[in-house]
Parts: structure tokens; C-alpha cells; sequence
């Protein structure tokens, strides 16, 4: 997979290629380098998609999100996504003029809910098909994650002996977290695994209709998925804010339940502190997840995006 150059990001500062993106940049009291790559695995189609933009709505604000679709039109709908969602959110940062931390997080959950809205008035059949969203915004010194779905965001933090540890800033939205749980089954749904031919139940709980067999969905909110939506799964986000300090945060991980189904937080970032570089410990990380299915004889499709913070006048190394 081949990157682009810090030179021509920042002649470029819109959406980068999908294969493998690169970003340097200055941002307050401190630099970042992010990097991030996807891959089908050992699935035949590629229905996850990522973004990493730099200046998003201004100089010191910048963007990154994966998007995994699902279902039968799942990679047009992924698609969908990654191109509208930054247009309605940088609308309603920009129209609103939103500057509180409140004000951002009105702004990224309408962006979240119109996205949502104009997914099921497209083109796109998101009847049984959708895409979760795992997305970081930063601006200045500040992150605000929104998440929807099971794509998972962690932050490294450095802890007073110097390891550093996994904190997560996203909690996946499944059918096992009794709030979500609750909702689904209020809203006329039904949670159980899947009911295999011989009347047995396997695997985890899903989503179903009442009084059919449809549509078993593992998350309780993602975009699209409108018969799942009928049932209580709704595209709002769980949000996080932080203020970065390099002191202790050392590097955030965004990625697909490709990376999560197969590694747990901790083994994560283990993984991104013995690498020196965001695309060294993207790369790291991503093999691991192959390795990880390749055990399972199974596989999913597997993004990963890692955003490293620097303290201001530290030398940023090269890839």
C-alpha cells in the first residue's frame, strides 16, 4: 500500500486516498503524525472505509473516523457516509458558529442523525444493510470522540511508573450492554444469539423484529439498517471529550471491530508503544489482527488508524 507524502498532504488538505493516508501537522502546544490503512482480510469485499482530514474547519482542527458498512450494500453505504458525514458536520460546525464544547457536541450529533436521514432518502437500500462510525475531532487541544456502533476508539496513556495503559474513550454499542439492551427490547425488539436450524442459539445476542427472523443485527446503532431503526437502533452518538496532554497521552487508536474482535485494548496498544512511528504501529497493529482471524479460520475486514501526539519542538520521526 502505498502513502502519500507530507509534502502533498499538505498541498491537498481534502480527502486523501483510501488505501493508506498520512498526516503531519501542528496543532496547539503540540504535533501530530497520523497513519492509517484498511484491508478486506480474508473477505472478498472491503466494506470498511476510513478518513483522516487535515484543517478541517480550520488550521487546528482535524478529522478522523472509520466507517464499517455491513450487509449486502453495506460498501456504498460506508461510502455514503464518508463523503457526506464531514460535509454536515463542517456545516454545522461552521453555520452555527459552535465553539462551546457543547455547541461542538450538538454539532456532531446532528451531523451523526442528518447523515442518517439523507442515507434513507438516497439511492443506497439501507433496509437490512448500514455502517458503524468510530470519528475523532481535534480541535486545538481538544478531542472530541462521537462513536455509533462497534468501531472502537482508546486512547494510550502513560501511568505513573511509565507504562502505559489502554483507556477507552468509545464503548461498543451491542446488544450485551444492558442500556442498549433495554432500549431494543422497550422499542417492541427482541435480543437472543442466532437460532441455528437444530433450535439451538449461537454465538452473541442480536437484534431481531418480534415476530421474525430479521434482521439480527449485532449493534444497536449504527447508519442505516432502517428495519433495525424500527426496533430501537438509531445512529446518535456516545460522546467523549479530552484534552490532549502530552505529558501522558502518548497516541489514540480508531479501528473496524476488525482489530477489537481479535485483540483486546491492552495487546493494542502494547503493540502501538513498540513502534516508533503511526504507521509502524498501524502496520503492527494490523497484522495482528490478520494473524488473529487466520486462527479462527475466519475473517473480517480491518481498518486501523493511529494519530500520535508529540510534544511541541519534538522531532517527529520519519517513516
Amino acid at each position: 500500500m502505498g502513502a502519500c507524502t507530507s509534502k502533498e498532504l499538505l498541498d491537498n488538505p481534502e480527502h486523501l486516498p483510501d488505501d493508506s493516508d498520512k498526516l503531519l501537522a501542528t496543532v496547539k502546544n503540540f504535533n501530530l503524525a497520523a497513519y492509517g490503512e484498511t484491508t478486506a482480510g480474508l473477505k472478498k469485499e472491503n466494506q470498511d472505509a476510513f478518513d483522516i482530514i487535515q484543517n478541517f474547519d480550520d488550521e487546528q482542527s482535524h478529522m478522523f473516523a472509520v466507517w464499517d458498512g455491513h450487509g449486502t450494500h453495506g460498501t456504498g453505504i460506508a461510502e455514503f457516509c464518508k463523503k457526506r458525514h464531514p460535509e454536515l458536520l463542517k456545516f454545522q460546525l461552521t453555520n452555527g458558529s459552535a465553539k462551546t464544547k457543547e455547541e461542538v457536541k450538538s454539532a456532531l450529533t446532528q451531523s451523526f442523525i442528518m447523515t442518517h436521514s439523507e442515507l434513507s432518502e438516497s439511492h443506497h437500500d439501507s433496509s437490512l444493510s448500514g455502517a458503524t462510525c468510530g470519528m475523532v475531532l481535534l480541535r486545538k487541544n481538544e478531542i472530541f470522540v462521537a462513536a455509533t456502533g462497534d468501531s472502537r476508539i482508546i486512547l494510550a496513556v502513560k501511568g505513573r511508573n511509565g507504562d502505559l495503559r489502554a483507556q477507552p474513550l468509545s464503548i461498543d454499542h451491542r446488544p450485551s450492554r444492558p442500556v442498549e439492551r433495554d432500549r431494543i427490547i422497550q422499542s417492541g425488539g427482541r435480543v437472543q444469539p442466532k437460532r441455528i436450524a437444530s433450535g439451538r442459539f449461537v454465538g452473541e445476542d442480536r437484534v431481531w423484529l418480534q415476530e421474525m427472523e430479521m434482521p439480527g443485527l449485532m449493534v444497536t446503532r449504527s447508519l442505516g439498517d432502517e428495519i433495525a431503526a424500527s426496533v430501537g437502533c438509531f445512529a446518535e452518538p456516545e460522546m467523549v471529550r479530552r484534552v490532549v496532554d502530552v505529558s501522558k497521552h502518548m497516541f489514540m487508536v480508531i479501528a473496524s471491530d476488525g482489530v477489537w474482535d481479535v485483540l483486546d485494548n491492552q495487546t493494542v496498544v502494547n503493540l502501538g508503544a513498540k513502534a516508533k512511528t503511526a504507521k509502524q504501529a498501524v502496520q503492527s497493529i494490523m497484522e495482528a489482527a490478520e494473524s488473529g482471524w487466520e486462527e479462527k479460520n475466519r475473517g473480517d475486514n480491518i481498518t486501523c488508524v493511529v494519530v500520535r501526539f508529540y510534544a511541541e519542538g519534538e522531532e517527529v520521526p520519519e517513516d
